[in-house]
């Protein structure tokens, strides 16, 4: 490998834990970042998918190279894997319930709201809806 695509400095990962043998103690030792490393050194995955990889963290990488290497994958489709993995991590978030309930009694108040996983908008139509909202805070103390 030529022009810095060389892994013996290090991993994209982090550095390997530094002295031991590297065995373990009561079973096989699990899988490592090594492992990718020397996939990418012995041609078995390319550069390409190496660079897909980098935007895993370490375990999902190590699960997809194996999977590369198994089912002999393109880049591209490495690339809609990763893709496909990542879409399917942000459909996850659950929205506060909390901020169900908040943002339901404030758009039966009339105000007109946006909801996110971690956020509630409150959007004024007029500055009339700013007093409104004001004169409720007011209420609670």
């Amino acid at each position: 490998m030529a022009n810095g695509d060389d892994f013996r400095g290090g991993s994209p990962w982090g550095s390997p834990p530094k002295g031991g043998n590297g065995s373990r103690r009561g079973g096989p030792k699990p899988p490592s970042i090594d492992e990718v490393i020397e996939k990418i050194r012995k041609n078995n995955i390319s550069i390409g998918h190496a660079k897909v990889l980098v935007s895993l963290d370490e375990k999902e990488a190590i699960e997809l190279a194996k999977e590369i290497e198994e089912k002999n994958l393109s880049v591209r489709e490495t690339e809609k894997i990763v893709k496909n993995r990542k879409k399917s991590q942000k459909k996850e978030k659950v929205i506060n319930e909390e901020l169900v309930e908040i943002g339901y009694k404030l758009k039966k108040l009339g105000f007109k709201i946006e909801l996110g996983s971690d956020f509630l908008k409150i959007k004024f139509k007029n500055e009339t809806d700013l007093e409104k909202l004001k004169k409720l805070l007011d209420d609670i103390n």
